[in-house]
């Protein structure tokens, strides 16, 4: 009688201070420690990450985590965007997606949930310090649409908390194409072994497995597992694990883990044109099923198997994006997709892919010239150049001699953004006859190659009477009073030699009177 009495009062005892010793762990478990990183190497970029983390965490609950990423100040490019904040603690993470940041003082939140389950044994009651690893990865976006990856990660110490119990279960899972491998073990940490062990699986109030043991051996353990064919989403499962003590009494155990079975989504989109020249732009739409806000990846191929950023977007609460891309160079036949980043909560997906033709622009080639009739010695005439549409592109004037049937390259050129280019004298002519231009444009990455049509240059031999009486003609035509008064010398002449022929037959007529 004696010795039931004690053992009575003896476990009485014990459920008293196991009682008290959980309340008293558990008043802590409410408070909540900042941490606060700054990022300062993101090419100029000043970032700061702030995590709002439970002081303590407790072995088989679900901690929930909160983050926040806030733009100090804007460095190169034109945006950064955070695409995944991951959360670690030895084998379960948890991530998320956070979204696109272009300016100071821009901030952007999201809240993360993670099972506390750890591989190690560890006895009721034990606290022990253990750490968190974060995980931050992105990129930031150029105008060129050039692209750099960034990433940040950073231990966060906590303290893992095992509750008060001689039976502790700790539960696992593995994602598998199918489902989820769910993991069970319960540890007796008591030195008696246990009896009448059923550890029940709960998921979301559904039972998914039911698993008996006649009893364990005191300091040891038993696992099982199974798999668990789960609806995409999140599931909260339980693991009720009762049994008896070597005392005769009926305890029992809780544990819970959070298990995310990710969805894959339907991405669709399409193009309002798929057949565009260089320098016109394509509108890009798609949706998402089922609707949610994801980061979408733009993506065009060539051959159908590398595949090159066009951009990044994010759909809106409809499941819906939206994108004007501008192909910098002719690129031929393109093949654009979409692809999802993956979350939590969804997988990567891939749409359906649209073939849209990018062509180069045929430019229409004008040469003219200031004149078109000239001679020999005179220099090459000045002549203009214009690109329709307006558009920079290398030029080469070629010129053919008279009687010649070969072309000679002139000179090189290059349009302005106005399309055009002014070709000045640099040649002189050297014989007569008809000297014929013409330009040509060569092919780029965005103009395909073009000509112009030839115009000609009649060249005259100069002639040396032509050219005296050219002068004086000009002379006459500039300066009409010279002509005036060479025309009064003549007359003089004429009058002085008239009178002076007078006087001399008078003369003459006079001696044959006298004789």
């Amino acid at each position: 009688m004696k010795n039931a009495t004690f053992s009575i009062c003896l476990l009485v005892l014990l459920v008293f201070t196991t009682q008290s010793f959980v309340n008293a762990n558990l008043q802590g478990l409410g408070n909540v420690n900042r941490y606060s990183y700054v990022v300062s190497n993101w090419f100029n970029w000043i970032v700061k990450v702030d995590l709002d983390v439970p002081a303590i965490l407790e072995v088989g609950s679900i901690a929930t985590i909160n983050a926040s990423v806030t733009v100090v100040e804007k460095g190169l490019g034109e945006f950064l965007s955070i695409t995944v904040i991951s959360i670690i603690l030895g084998k379960m993470s948890t991530s998320d997606y956070v979204g696109m940041l272009s300016r100071a003082g821009e901030k952007a939140s999201i809240s993360l949930n993670i099972p506390i389950v750890i591989d190690i044994s560890l006895k009721p009651g034990a606290t022990i310090p253990s750490a968190l690893q974060l995980v931050m990865q992105g990129y930031i976006e150029f105008d060129n649409g050039s692209r750099r990856q960034v990433s940040f990660s950073q231990n966060i110490p906590v303290m893992l908390f095992v509750p008060p119990s001689p039976v502790i279960a700790f539960v696992n899972s593995i994602n598998i194409d199918s489902g989820v491998i769910v993991q069970v073990t319960i540890n007796n940490f008591d030195i008696q072994p246990i009896y009448k062990v059923y550890a029940t699986v709960f998921s979301n109030s559904s039972i998914l497995k039911t698993q008996y043991s006649d009893s364990i051996p005191g300091n040891s353990s038993v696992t099982f597992s199974f798999p668990a064919y789960l609806d995409p989403g999140i599931h909260t499962v339980y693991v009720n694990v009762s049994y008896i003590t070597s005392y005769g009494m009926s305890r029992s155990f809780v544990v819970a883990t959070r298990i995310v079975i990710p969805l894959k989504p339907r991405i669709s989109i399409q193009a309002n044109a798929t057949n565009i020249v260089y320098g016109q732009s394509i509108l890009i739409n798609g949706c998402i099923d089922p609707k949610a806000r994801l980061g979408i990846v733009l993506e065009y191929s060539l051959n159908g198997f590398e595949w090159n950023n066009i951009s990044s977007v994010e759909s809106n609460e409809n499941g819906c994006f939206y994108y004007t891309w501008k192909p910098d160079r002719a690129l031929g036949t393109a093949y654009v997709r979409a692809r999802s980043i993956p979350t939590e909560l969804y997988k990567e997906a891939i749409s359906n892919v649209i073939a849209v033709s990018i062509s180069k622009i045929v430019p229409i080639i004008k040469l003219s010239t200031n004149s078109t009739t000239l001679y020999v010695g005179d220099p090459y005439p000045t002549m203009l150049v214009t690109v329709n549409p307006p558009t920079p592109i290398p030029i080469t004037i070629m010129y053919r001699e008279p009687g010649s049937t070969t072309w000679a390259v002139y000179t090189s050129a290059k349009t302005d953004e106005r399309g055009r280019a002014v070709i000045p004298p640099l040649q002189f002519f050297s014989k007569p006859g008809t000297y014929t231009f013409k330009a040509l444009a060569s092919e780029t990455n965005t103009t395909a190659s073009a000509e112009s049509s030839e115009i000609n240059v009649v060249v005259r031999q100069i002639q040396q009477t032509n050219t005296v009486q050219n002068q004086i003609s000009q002379q006459s035509q500039q300066n009409p009073w010279l002509l005036s008064k060479e025309n009064a010398v003549r007359i003089g002449i004429v009058l002085a030699l008239s009178i002076a022929i007078a006087l001399l037959l008078l003369a003459t007529g006079r001696r044959k009177l006298s004789s």
